[in-house]
């Protein structure tokens, strides 16, 4: 069960984890339309929410943590605010 989901979170997800911090890189399967799941890294806990647009197959992801945090999403910085949900389009 737990290759499973490491298959989710790091291949389809793109959910990498370095000690420099979290890097997000979605590749989400055409059929998959929705994924959402938490992440606990180095006592920090996420909140990722995957959703595939249906007109435009984009991927919107949405992402919330509880403290303040630095991520890389497709290869920009972002800085997450306690408790605010932060979108990307991908």
């Amino acid at each position: 069960m737990a290759g499973t989901i490491d298959i989710v979170t790091r291949l389809y997800c793109g959910i990498d984890y370095d000690h420099e911090g979290l890097h997000v890189n979605p590749h989400l399967p055409e059929h998959w339309n929705y994924v959402k799941f938490k992440v606990l890294h180095k006592g920090k806990t996420y909140n990722f929410e995957f959703e595939r647009e249906k007109n435009t197959g984009a991927v919107t992801v949405t992402l919330q943590a509880k403290e303040k945090a630095k991520i890389l999403i497709n290869n920009q910085n972002v800085e997450l605010i306690p408790y605010n949900p932060t979108t990307f389009t991908i």
